[in-house]
């Protein structure tokens, strides 16, 4: 039976590869990819990125690949340490986190 964290970290990457627009018979092949996660080994944004490696893995979108984490300061430490490292680089994938991506839900009604 799958936890409720993995459901959840699967559930957070197929949405992801929807909302990027990814088309998995048009999207491109790498050999090897380096998967930037700017979180803390272990947490929400390690697991969430680390489901997106091996979906693309399994579709045969990449054969290798190296996952790199620099957690701290709510992503502010590794999005800097991502822009230096790869900048350019096609081969290379910053996982966001949804908070990124995610549009805020409204947290008041409107009155009608």
């Amino acid at each position: 039976m799958i936890s409720r964290r993995g459901f959840l970290a699967g559930t957070a990457g197929v949405a992801m590869a929807g909302f990027a627009g990814i088309r998995i018979s048009q999207a491109a092949t790498f050999e090897s990819m380096d998967i930037f996660i700017p979180g803390s080994p272990g947490g929400g944004w390690d697991l969430t990125g680390r489901v997106i490696d091996e979906v693309m893995k399994k579709n045969g979108l990449i054969g290798n690949s190296r996952i790199t984490n620099a957690g701290g300061a709510g992503g502010t430490i590794g999005l800097p340490q991502f822009i230096n490292q790869y900048d350019g680089e096609a081969d290379a994938l910053l996982e966001p986190a949804p908070s990124w991506w995610a549009p805020p839900l409204p947290t008041t009604r409107r009155s009608t």
